[in-house]
C-alpha cells in the first residue's frame, strides 16, 4: 500500500510520516516537498518536487507519479504568513483541493485532512470559514472514505517563531502539568496525538465521511 502527503515538512506531516515509516503494510510513502532533503531519508520514502506553482497546474508525469492508495493533506498557513487573505486561501482552499482532486482521480481509498477547530462554511471569521469551504468541497467528491480531523492550538516544538503561539503553548503545557483532566477536551491538540489518530483512521476502510473534533483527538 502506498501513502501520499502534502503538507510532509510540517510538524504535523513530518509525525504523520514516523507514524507510517514502521507499518509493513504501507510500502511507499510519497511525499510532496518543494525542497528536496528536508525529510529525513528511509528506504520507504519518496520525494516528489513540487515546481514553483504548486499544486493547480501540475503536469501529467507528477500527477501520475502521485498514484497512492492512503492520502494525507496537512497543508495549511495563516494570514499573517501568507502575506493576504488572497495568498492565504490559495494555500488552505486551492491547493488542498487539487490535492483532493488528485486522490479522487487515482481512486484513492481515503482521504485525511487536517483542518481546523471552529471550521464553519458559514462563519464571519474568515479563516474559519476557508477552512469550513474546503472541507465541504473536499467531502462532496468521489472518493469511498473521508476523514476530517479539527484540531484546536497544536502542541508540538516549532522550527518557526511565532511568539504569541509559543506562549499560549507554554501556558497548556502548564496546566496540563497540574491538572490534566481539566485539558482533556480543551482547544489544545498535542501533534503526535493528533498524527497517530489521522493514521489510524486514515488506514480504515470503512466508507463514509468522519469528522473529529479537537476533544477527540486527544
Amino acid at each position: 500500500m502506498i501513502a501520499v502527503i502534502a503538507g510532509a515538512t510540517g510538524l504535523t506531516g513530518q509525525a504523520i510520516v514516523q507514524q507510517l515509516e514502521p507499518m509493513q503494510e504501507i510500502t511507499e510513502i510519497k511525499v510532496l516537498v518543494r525542497t528536496s532533503g528536508i525529510i529525513a531519508p528511509s528506504i520507504k520514502l519518496k520525494e516528489i518536487i513540487l515546481p514553483w506553482n504548486g499544486l493547480k497546474n501540475l503536469r501529467a508525469d507528477i500527477r501520475t507519479s502521485l498514484s497512492g492508495d492512503f492520502y494525507f493533506c496537512a497543508l495549511g498557513t495563516t494570514i499573517k504568513k501568507a502575506g493576504s487573505p488572497e495568498a492565504f486561501r490559495e494555500i488552505d482552499f486551492d491547493a488542498i483541493f487539487s490535492f483532493a482532486q488528485i486522490a479522487e482521480a487515482h481512486s484513492a481509498q481515503s482521504l485525511t485532512l487536517i483542518s481546523s477547530s471552529g471550521a464553519n462554511p458559514n462563519s464571519p471569521i474568515f479563516y474559519s470559514r476557508v477552512k469550513g469551504e474546503t472541507e465541504s468541497a473536499v467531502s462532496k467528491l468521489k472518493i469511498p472514505r473521508i476523514v476530517i480531523l479539527r484540531p484546536g492550538l497544536l502542541i508540538g516544538d516549532r522550527i518557526e517563531s511565532r511568539p504569541a503561539e509559543r506562549m499560549a503553548i507554554q501556558a497548556w503545557r502548564a496546566l496540563a502539568s497540574v491538572r490534566p483532566e481539566s485539558i482533556s477536551h480543551s482547544a489544545g491538540t498535542p501533534i503526535s496525538n493528533l498524527a497517530h489518530v489521522a493514521v489510524a483512521e486514515g488506514l480504515k476502510s470503512d466508507p463514509g465521511r468522519l469528522i473529529l473534533e479537537s476533544g477527540q483527538l486527544q
